[in-house]
């Protein structure tokens, strides 16, 4: 980022004036996936005139995957948001991008080190590159840093069985570590955006609300609890599953120094000229804040500077941050045994392939010399010892069809024994560093959370003694 102290705000911003007003925030998951989507390139253009006439200060957009998407929506909305940014990651794009009434002076993009499986072709997360995208907006309330995000995805119907559970674990850690090290300065106002892939009691939503010290809009509006369905619901005209009423996996997060005084489930009417469609398989999520009264524009910066939640609202020295961080180390070590066994797996079965295909390379070897120098000697086994092993060994060895069995089965045995091997040595060896990595963060933090807890608890212990 530009030092803070370098920006020059707009002469109408300046003063304590600067500070006043409200911003409306939307985050809506596109569904821009470029194949198997429902009619993608229609919808994108019904979300840019829907947008284009919406009161919203500044949006967030996630699985905006292709390039002309973006250009189709900015196209449409660039009167109404003159300011956009997409963020470019991986080999398909991250997928997320912000637009804007007011300026962007700066943006930037943090990449997440457990990132997916590069395998799971349909499972396309690691080719996006997912991460967390901020935008630094001058705001009728000051600088703001945006951000937005789309977790790694959830491909069963049993979260028991979700294969993914520790990937947003640690993406979670690592998105609040990124809002702690970038929102700075001038109150170190936040608001964090996306589709999170987590539900409101999951692990790495209590990330967010205590380690991250970040509020959730939706409770802070007094909404239902329950509530606040933006995916699965059946009203959109994607649900899959009438009888389920959906769940919320999209947030908008506020810091200290803001506050929320109103949210919705939003975009969720059909559109008038294509009321068989949706905008998205997703509802967006739109929030108002303003400034919150007072001196609490502060605490974020103060919470960073004792080590705490980069919002402020979840201090170093709070229990549930202790408990979120135990709870996290322990998520990431399970997942970090997992990957260990299947990189044991992976090679293990790479041995046993290459082996076997240096066996049939030699079987093959074997009989085309046998083939062209023991014709006479095998025509005599055949008439002097019909049933005996060595005849039968020599029988299936000069036979054609095991020639050509092993000319098939060797390429083959090749090929799965590399991609095992490959598997073995590189990819989960990059996941296993990037969940040892993270996991070793997380329980640093939580050693010293818990020391410092247990010091707090002490010196007021003693204060009351006294």
């Amino acid at each position: 980022f530009t030092p803070l102290s370098t920006l020059t705000m707009p002469a109408t911003r300046r003063g304590g004036s600067q500070r006043s007003g409200e911003l409306h925030i939307l985050s809506l998951n596109c569904w821009g996936v470029p194949v198997n989507t429902k009619e993608r390139v229609r919808r994108m253009e019904l979300i840019g005139r829907r947008l284009a006439d919406s009161p919203y200060d500044v949006v967030g957009l996630q699985e905006v995957w292709k390039r002309a998407d973006f250009d189709t929506i900015r196209s449409l909305t660039e009167r109404t948001y003159p300011h956009a940014q997409l963020f470019s990651s991986g080999i398909i794009g991250s997928g997320l991008a912000v637009l804007s009434r007011h300026p962007i002076v700066d943006s930037l993009f943090h990449r997440f080190r457990v990132n997916g499986k590069p395998q799971r072709i349909f499972h396309a997360d690691w080719y996006g590159g997912k991460g967390v995208g901020c935008a630094r907006i001058a705001t009728p309330l000051g600088l703001v840093n945006f951000y937005t995000t789309h977790l790694h995805a959830e491909y069963v119907k049993v979260r028991s069985d979700d294969e993914y559970y520790a990937h947003r674990i640690a993406q979670s850690f690592e998105a609040v570590q990124f809002v702690r090290s970038t929102a700075t300065d001038h109150g170190g106002l936040a608001i964090f955006a996306g589709d999170m892939n987590l539900e409101p009691r999951d692990l790495g939503v209590r990330m967010f609300t205590t380690v991250g010290g970040l509020t959730d809009a939706w409770l802070e509006a007094g909404e239902n609890p329950e509530g606040g369905f933006t995916c699965d619901v059946p009203s959109n005209a994607f649900s899959k599953n009438p009888s389920f009423a959906g769940k919320r996996i999209d947030y908008v997060f506020r810091s200290p120094g803001l506050r929320c005084t109103g949210v919705e489930v939003a975009l969720t009417e059909r559109p008038a000229d294509a009321p068989h469609l949706s905008f998205s398989d997703h509802f967006g999520v739109a929030a108002l804040l303003v400034l919150e009264n007072g001196t609490e524009t502060g605490q974020m910066d103060a919470a960073r500077a004792d080590g705490g939640g980069g919002g402020g609202g979840g201090s170093v020295q709070s229990p549930e941050v202790v408990a979120v961080l135990r709870e996290s180390a322990e998520a990431l070590q399970l997942g970090t045994v997992e990957i260990e066994r299947r990189r044991s797996s992976h090679l293990n079965s790479a041995k046993a392939l290459l082996l076997l295909w240096v066996a049939t390379w030699l079987v093959t070897c074997v009989s085309v010399v046998l083939m062209h120098s023991a014709h006479d000697t095998y025509a005599a086994m055949v008439r002097d010892h019909p049933s005996s092993l060595s005849t039968n060994l020599m029988t299936v060895v000069m036979d054609r069809r095991a020639r050509y069995f092993a000319a098939i089965a060797q390429p083959l045995l090749l090929a799965v024994g590399l991609y095992h091997l490959a598997q073995g040595m590189f990819v989960t060896a990059d996941e296993l560093s990037g969940h040892t990595m993270t996991a070793s963060v997380v329980v640093m933090q939580s050693q010293a959370s818990q020391a410092l807890f247990a010091s707090s608890s002490a010196a007021q212990t003693r204060s009351r003694r006294e």
